[in-house]
């Protein structure tokens, strides 16, 4: 047996150690990596940017993982609209080994990407979902943020495990469009494409007239993925009223600590909520992409406001037209998604 056959060999699917990182959908490979525990809370994201050597991950074929992992626990779902406070989220909840919280796993980025290419998914949906549900310790769980650029299978993980929770972060129109402004432009052309995703999954696409799908510029796009996002959020929770609930950006800013504890009990995560409240204190005061910089509730504000201002007019445009072709469109229950009936 060579030393990679000996390796494989030695590959315990049980352990959570070895996480699922990568897939190819086309080729029907799944690769493997082994991690270190640190490796989880380090990486920013879990995709090409995990704070591991991708390299060193081992194919396997979907015949190669065991049946048995339909047995692990359900994880607990946090989707998201893209700049909306999600990650900060992620870093509060996460308290190793009781609750691990995965960032942006790449398989199902290679899930997202699979499925507007037109390929059959198959089995790999809930492959995927059962292999990133494996505990690290009896009793504990795992949380799992997709990318905002996986909305368009969240339907499908919903479905792979019917036990599974989740809880989604949205912000306003103006909240979303200024956060685009601290994009880079190259991130800003992936926008129609994320539309697109969007439009071949939301139910209500067909109803939107030529005009609402033709915006005049990149930030107008934004708007109508806005609107998108939310209308694909709307039919997971009208699908599954019992399992999703909403939160807003403005209330898990203000409110994180209570916000990571609603977020536990709802999900049915098992957590100690003293220590929950205490790490979600310490890191409302940190940047999320840069853990251990000082950014707090006010300093977000007043990035936010200067983005305004600089931007007034191009917001303005965009503001206008999406309230004028884009609004009259979306259902009501899509714009006002935090509310009552699906709030956390």
């Amino acid at each position: 047996m060579t030393a990679v056959g000996a390796v494989r060999a030695a590959v315990d699917w049980s352990n959570p150690a070895w996480f699922a990182a990568d897939l190819d959908v086309r080729g029907g490979r799944i690769a493997m990596l082994r991690i270190e525990p640190d490796v989880v809370e380090r990486s920013t994201f879990m995709d090409t940017r995990i704070a591991a050597d991708l390299r060193q991950s081992l194919p396997f074929g979907a015949a190669d993982v065991p049946s048995h992992l339909d047995e692990v626990p359900p994880p607990a779902w946090l989707f998201h609209t893209s700049f909306c406070g999600s990650t900060l989220l992620s870093r509060a909840l996460h308290d190793h080994p009781r609750t691990m919280v995965y960032r942006e796993p790449l398989v199902l980025r290679r899930l997202a990407d699979a499925r507007q290419e037109g390929l059959t998914l198959g089995s790999w949906v809930k492959t995927c979902t059962e292999l990133l549900a494996r505990p690290w310790m009896p009793g504990g769980g795992i949380v799992v943020k997709p990318t905002h650029g996986a909305l368009n299978i969240a339907a499908d993980l919903m479905t792979a495990v019917p036990g599974a929770r989740a809880v989604a972060v949205t912000s306003s129109l103006e909240d979303f469009l200024v956060s685009h402004f601290k994009k880079p432009r190259e991130t800003l052309f992936m926008v129609p494409e994320l539309c697109k995703r969007l439009l071949g999954v939301a139910s209500t696409a067909p109803n939107y007239p030529e005009a609402a799908l033709a915006p005049p510029s990149l930030l107008a796009a934004v708007g109508l993925q806005w609107a998108l996002q939310r209308e694909v959020l709307l039919d997971i929770a009208l699908a599954h009223p019992d399992r999703l609930r909403i939160v807003d950006m403005h209330r898990l800013l203000e409110s994180l600590p209570e916000v990571a504890q609603a977020f536990l009990a709802w999900t049915r995560i098992g957590h100690d909520a003293g220590t929950v409240r205490s790490r979600a204190i310490q890191i409302a005061g940190q940047h999320a992409k840069a853990p251990g910089r000082a950014f707090n509730a006010r300093d977000r504000e007043k990035e936010s406001q200067m983005l305004r201002h600089a931007y007034a007019g191009e917001l303005a445009a965009a503001m206008q037209w999406v309230e004028a072709q884009i609004l009259p469109h979306v259902r009501p229950g899509a714009v006002d998604l935090a509310s009552a009936e699906f709030a956390l």
